[in-house]
């Protein structure tokens, strides 16, 4: 534990600063000083979260991941829209609000880890040194997958116009709800994927969880694409409620594909080949800048979701076929859904109710 504080510490401010100085030297866009530092702050606060996470799933704690995965959505998507009503969608107000969605997350997560009662530990260089070591390819990974989707909103503020901002933040925080079932798996399949011996078993049971997923995600992106509508008509007026539907139809193929992407790079980021991540988002990303350079001002924030859709695809495509390789399993076994696939849920809601009764 006293290793794990010290390293998120000196990596949290080793990002703070190459954020603030990479933002400063390469940004077109007249950001205020208070806007990039808050950006920055992002960094060690999210670290932290994720550790976190990380010592629950160790402690197979999964309802405290599950609790700590969906508040904070919540509570942002609920802020966006109210800074949409009130006219004050900026960019900084942007970066706030997910500061300030992320902190309370961090303190959410902490109140959950105090009441576990850990013992604490104490501080090892030899720990830290090794822990530094072995997470820079994971943190060039997860560098890489968050900005494909966060740097969109940065691209709508210099080539859109602050309607589009609003339209495309609300449709992207709406769009993750679809992501919370397959951050779950993922966060646990990366602990079992870790601990397994049996790699060709296990690569059965990421395909299964990959094709289930994919299916709830599809009814879960259904039904928001139909509710969406109702809860901004109550605030919103028709031309926005078009526009953000319009956003998150063209944003939809794209979030089906990275729930594949989460659930089969969680199987080889655990089995210790986070470079394949690293390989993918690096073209992903540059593919996603290139093609909002084209959309963004024809089609504003349609056009970078459009755009984000092609990133996303790519990135999923790529996965599955070194996954497929790798484990000798065929394309179609991680998106269609089987008969032994449905077979398997009505069992294991069988047992759940079972347990339950008893």
């Amino acid at each position: 534990m006293g290793s794990v504080c010290i390293y998120g510490a000196l990596v949290g401010i080793i990002g703070v600063g190459i954020s603030i100085v990479a933002i400063i030297r390469t940004a077109t866009f007249d950001y205020t000083l208070l806007s990039i530092l808050i950006a920055s702050l992002l960094i060690p606060v999210q670290l932290y979260v994720a550790y976190i996470k990380g010592m629950f799933l160790g402690l197979e704690k999964y309802e405290n991941v599950n609790k700590i995965l969906f508040v904070p959505k919540i509570l942002i998507l609920f802020a966006f829209v109210v800074l949409d009503i009130i006219g004050e969608m900026t960019v900084f107000s942007v970066v706030l609000i997910i500061f300030i969605g992320n902190a309370a997350n961090l303190i959410q997560s902490y109140y959950y880890l105090n009441r576990l009662n850990i013992p604490s530990s104490h501080y090892s260089l030899k720990k830290t040194i090794k822990m530094f070591r072995q997470g820079i390819p994971y943190a060039i990974s997860l560098f890489l997958i968050v900005a494909n989707y966060k740097l969109d909103i940065l691209l709508l503020s210099q080539w859109g116009d602050s309607a589009d901002v609003g339209s495309y933040v609300i449709s992207v925080q709406f769009g993750e709800l679809i992501w919370q079932l397959p951050a779950a798996l993922s966060l646990m399949l990366m602990i079992k994927s870790a601990k397994t011996a049996d790699r060709s078993q296990f690569s059965e049971n990421v395909t299964l969880i990959s094709r289930l997923s994919v299916t709830i995600s599809v009814f879960i992106g259904v039904i928001l694409y139909f509710v969406l509508p109702v809860i901004i008509n109550l605030v919103l007026d028709s031309d926005s409620n078009n526009k953000i539907q319009n956003t998150y139809l063209y944003l939809f193929p794209g979030l089906l594909a990275m729930v594949i992407f989460k659930i089969v790079n969680s199987d080889l980021a655990g089995n210790g080949s986070p470079i394949y991540s690293v390989w993918i988002m690096l073209p992903a990303v540059i593919l996603n800048i290139f093609l909002n350079y084209i959309l963004i001002p024809k089609y504003g924030g349609e056009g970078a979701a459009i755009a984000s859709s092609i990133s996303y695809i790519f990135t999923t495509i790529s996965i599955i076929t070194i996954h497929k390789y790798k484990y000798r399993q065929s394309f179609l076994s991680y998106l269609l859904i089987r008969p032994s696939d449905l077979v398997f849920l009505v069992d294991k809601g069988k047992n759940l109710i079972s347990r339950r009764i008893r």
